[in-house]
């Protein structure tokens, strides 16, 4: 594949995390309270590696029917292997919920051994310690430093070990394939809290929330697929960076586009379609910007959300982002 840009590089200088992680993770979401035990149970911990978007469309969501469309269409785009009849994807979030609850949580009295039952598994809340959160986002580090005072054990392939679990104090993430890491630090009362990070780790994260069973991350998250999307006369308009386009030999790029539109709360259509894109060098090298539209008429008074989801189809892993506009009628 073809980019009409230069990679940058990253640097590794640790900077204070902000509280946007706690924010975001809190246990009690601002949103209406689902009847369905099912619902608040997906909610509960997918909100995990839902993105910013896919936050605020599930807030706008008005019943359950809406919700279970939502958690459809939530594992499908994630799905790295839609020929497979598993959900890769979703195996992989439920096996990376049970290794956070098997190894992290301030109280586990059996901490690195598998629960005994479903009343034990229950109990166990790693999944919603900042490591756990970390953990499921990511999942697992390529190197871990393991430390305590003057001691320091390094895990070169991220295995955790049982005997000294409790006698940690520190410990620092490193993740090869995200180029990135992250450093958590315990304190007196056995909870842990993540200190400092690299400065794109919030990048990182976000991009994984989505992208989060693709092939290994070799390149700058600067460049990693995004779209703006706006209002246009006949439609919505799509703006996407060149810079963060895959294009084959010929300068072509392919997208494959969806779009659930909402009215009232209430869906009402479905766009799906491809956009096919070709631009000759000279071209790309003086645009900042490709643009497309997606033809849709808002008619019918109403407040409108269109959830946009487009995927870069020739890039060489699973690239795909997620954005919404609202307009009212």
């Amino acid at each position: 594949m073809k980019r009409v840009c230069s990679a940058s590089g990253l640097s590794f200088i640790g900077i204070t995390i902000v509280v946007w992680w706690s924010a975001s993770c809190s246990t009690s979401p601002n949103i209406k309270a689902a009847p369905d035990p099912s619902i608040r149970a997906f909610y509960e911990k997918a909100r995990l590696i839902m993105t910013g978007e896919e936050s605020k469309i599930w807030k706008a969501l008005p019943d359950n029917a809406s919700r279970e469309e939502f958690i459809e269409e939530f594992w499908k785009i994630r799905d790295p292997d839609p020929g497979t009849e598993e959900n890769e994807a979703e195996l992989e979030f439920e096996e990376r919920v049970r290794y956070a609850n098997t190894w992290f949580g301030m109280f586990n009295p059996r901490r690195g051994y598998d629960s005994k039952g479903e009343d034990e598994e229950k109990s166990r809340s790693g999944w919603n310690e900042e490591r756990g959160r970390i953990y499921i986002a990511l999942g697992p580090p390529d190197v871990i430093y393991f430390m305590a005072d003057d001691d320091e054990t390094v895990s070169h392939d991220g295995t955790r070990y049982r005997p000294r679990a409790e006698d940690w104090t520190m410990e620092q993430w490193i993740y090869d394939r995200y180029r990135a890491y992250v450093v958590f630090t315990k304190s007196g009362t056995g909870s842990w809290r993540m200190e400092n990070s690299d400065p794109h780790f919030y990048e990182v994260l976000e991009w994984a929330k989505l992208n989060w069973v693709s092939a290994d991350f070799k390149e700058d998250i600067k460049r990693r697929f995004k779209f703006k999307p706006e209002f246009a006369g006949s439609g919505l308009r799509i703006s996407i960076p060149v810079s963060r386009i895959s294009f084959d030999e010929n300068f072509k790029a392919e997208f494959g586009v969806k779009v659930n539109v909402y009215r009232n709360r209430a869906k009402i259509d479905t766009l799906e379609e491809t956009k096919v894109l070709e631009e000759n060098e000279e071209e790309l090298l003086d645009k900042k910007n490709l643009e497309f539209e997606i033809p849709y008429r808002t008619e019918e008074k109403g407040e409108y959300l269109f959830d946009i989801i487009i995927q870069d189809r020739l890039a060489p892993g699973l690239s795909k982002y997620r954005s919404f506009l609202k307009r009212k009628v």
